[in-house]
């Protein structure tokens, strides 16, 4: 496409694409047949990132613009100090941080959101640190999960994934059940033994410490 000018006439906004809509917004946007809408959605629909856009012209030029709050209720772990990678350079023009996942020691942060309106943050990740989960649990009376040091993550889901998993995993997968359902068939269960029959993965999960 190359270069392209911004349409003339309408008041342009960008920011973050965690964003909040209400029904009647939604509904507009995805079923009005107006000018505005029509040819915003032609616009972006070659646009990278659209969603830090477009949302926020559509709502800012629509009659819903006295529903326009500049808040999207979100704590996001930035360290920008840090530094960033462009990763992205050669099809993009700008270069983005991404935020680092929350630890203990970033607890100050979230504390302090008590008093404001702030809903969701980003990033937490268990596997780099679980205790930070752990804390917001005890913090909110919540006890969500009865091994405070163990988490669930769904590896794979034949119902929701499109894409089948590698050899490589299901090698690994099929070594791991092979085993575990051998040691099932060597129980004695009376006077009969349990056979296992053929099998095929439909959801995989794993336990991680």
């Amino acid at each position: 496409l190359g270069s392209r000018e911004l349409p003339s006439g309408i008041q342009w906004d960008g920011g973050s694409d965690w964003i909040c809509l209400n029904r009647n917004f939604s509904d507009y946007v995805v079923n009005s047949n107006d000018s505005l809408i029509t040819n915003l959605k032609t616009f972006f629909n070659l646009t990278l990132l659209p969603a830090e856009s477009f949302f926020h012209v559509a709502i800012r030029n629509s009659r819903y613009c006295g529903s326009y709050i500049n808040n999207n209720l979100h704590l996001t772990n930035w360290n920008r100090k840090q530094g960033c990678k462009c990763q992205y350079k050669s099809v993009v023009d700008w270069c983005g941080c991404s935020p680092n996942d929350f630890l203990k020691t970033d607890w100050h942060k979230i504390h302090a959101t008590r008093p404001k309106q702030l809903f969701f943050a980003r990033k937490f990740e268990p596997i780099i640190q679980a205790g930070i989960l752990n804390k917001i649990d005890e913090w909110t009376g919540v006890q969500a999960w009865p091994q405070p040091h163990k988490y669930w993550q769904s590896v794979y889901s034949r119902q929701y994934d499109s894409a089948q998993p590698s050899s490589e995993f299901l090698v690994l997968f099929e070594f791991v059940s092979r085993n575990y359902l051998d040691r099932i068939e060597m129980q004695d269960l009376g006077s009969e033994s349990r056979k296992v029959g053929p099998y095929t993965f439909v959801h995989i999960n794993e336990v991680l410490l």
